[in-house]
């Protein structure tokens, strides 16, 4: 049986987990609006390359479907019947990404894979209804939808809710590293 080499394991209690989010966080308070978008992809990226090339085409083939999907379901003139059909092929193929993945692939940890399915799939849904105009950004869907944080420990939230934060460059301040350390510690204990 041919398994995948993992060299880091991107576990938020591990070791390699931290280095990587204070080294992240180091640079990323430090640069211009876009070069901190540019780093949260890299960020992204590298975190998903963490656990190998199937995390990394997992995600990317899911992020793509997608993105087709709902810049179809959001243009204008297609009927109820293939708007319906858009949303269940959609829909359909990353249910069944999620369950070859676990068949053919049980030995190799396809972290945040059912993340982004969730994730995906309500966007989808919320799309189909027409809860959202248009894709808006779609470099930001991408970061939404590959939020490293959020895709190794959640909470699930509507992209909506993560891209209006992406408008203005973040600084760090001693009152938000205060609440950040808080609530990270706060998380920990509640185990």
């Amino acid at each position: 049986r041919r398994t995948f080499p993992l060299k880091i394991e991107m576990l938020i209690t591990s070791f390699e987990f931290w280095i990587f989010l204070l080294a992240f966080c180091g640079l990323y308070f430090l640069l211009s609006q876009k070069g901190q978008w540019i780093w949260l992809a890299v960020g992204n990226i590298f975190y998903l390359g963490s656990w190998g090339l199937p995390a990394v085409s997992a995600a990317l083939f899911s992020i793509s479907l997608h993105l087709v999907a709902n810049a179809y379901l959001l243009k204008g003139g297609l009927s109820k019947r293939a708007r319906f059909g858009i949303t269940c092929f959609a829909v359909g193929l990353q249910i069944l990404l999620i369950c070859f993945s676990r068949i053919f692939f049980p030995h190799v940890p396809l972290i945040g894979l059912s993340y982004f399915s969730l994730m995906l799939i309500a966007f989808t849904l919320d799309c189909y209804w027409r809860r959202h105009a248009s894709l808006v950004s779609v470099p930001g869907l991408a970061l939404g939808f590959s939020f490293f944080p959020l895709m190794s420990v959640g909470p699930i939230q509507p992209v909506s809710h993560f891209l209006p934060q992406l408008q203005h460059r973040k600084s760090l301040s001693s009152e938000n590293f205060n609440i950040g350390v808080y609530l990270i510690a706060r998380g920990f204990l509640k185990v």
